[in-house]
């Protein structure tokens, strides 16, 4: 019972905009390619004195558009568990390509949707985000950046000072993968500067404010 109720909790403050999923594409697809793939992760908790990352889920697909544009799609599978549909839509756009020591840079723009099954509400939330990407050969890449989620909280019934509150996180990952299959890792810093001593979870913070989260990502090319 205690941890289903900090198990809530959480996915409460997550689908507030605290990020519930990796970056799935920091490079665009070629044109006309297909994956699909499976995130999991989430912030880093004390749970009875021990030191876990919340497992939230979600299914994916990326197809390139053309070999600048990326359309993503994802249903979230953890908040459907607990009666929350929330899906998301994407478009990532290719700036330049990295060249040695200098980094690539992507855009990307997103609609994250839920819908509460038990209160019947729901909440839409916009997020753009910037990386810049280093790759070595074809296999790895490396990357960083940011994102930026807006609540905008459409429902009279949610508190009107959270309304239009943005909520950024910092991205640091490393994607790995051969012709067929993507493996990433990722970690986070999410809503720096939020003071979450004072919640339900105990949050891991490496520095005051500074929450941390940890994901992993795997895909594979259709």
């Amino acid at each position: 019972m205690q941890f289903k109720f900090l198990f809530f909790s959480l996915l409460t403050l997550i689908l507030m905009g605290q990020g519930c999923t990796s970056i799935r594409v920091v490079k665009p697809l070629p044109k006309g390619d297909m994956n699909i793939g499976l995130n999991a992760g989430g912030p880093l908790i004390e749970f009875g004195g021990t030191p876990i990352f919340v497992p939230l889920s979600a299914f994916y697909t990326a197809y390139g558009v053309s070999d600048k544009f990326t359309l993503t799609g994802g249903l979230h599978t953890t908040s459907l568990a607990f009666k929350n549909l929330q899906l998301d839509a994407g478009l990532l756009y290719g700036v330049r390509d990295s060249e040695g020591w200098i980094p690539g840079l992507s855009l990307s723009a997103m609609a994250n949707f839920t819908y509460g099954f038990s209160e019947g509400e729901s909440r839409l939330g916009p997020q753009a985000d910037f990386h810049l990407f280093w790759e070595s050969g074809e296999k790895s890449l490396v990357y960083a950046g940011s994102s930026f989620y807006m609540d905008l909280y459409p429902n009279a019934s949610q508190p009107a000072h959270r309304f239009k509150s943005i909520w950024p996180t910092i991205n640091l990952g490393y994607n790995r993968g051969n012709e067929k299959w993507n493996f990433g890792i990722e970690y986070k810093i999410l809503a720096p500067g939020r003071d979450n001593r004072d919640g339900v979870i105990d949050f891991i913070e490496i520095l005051p404010g500074m929450t941390s989260g940890l994901y992993f990502n795997v895909s594979r090319k259709l």
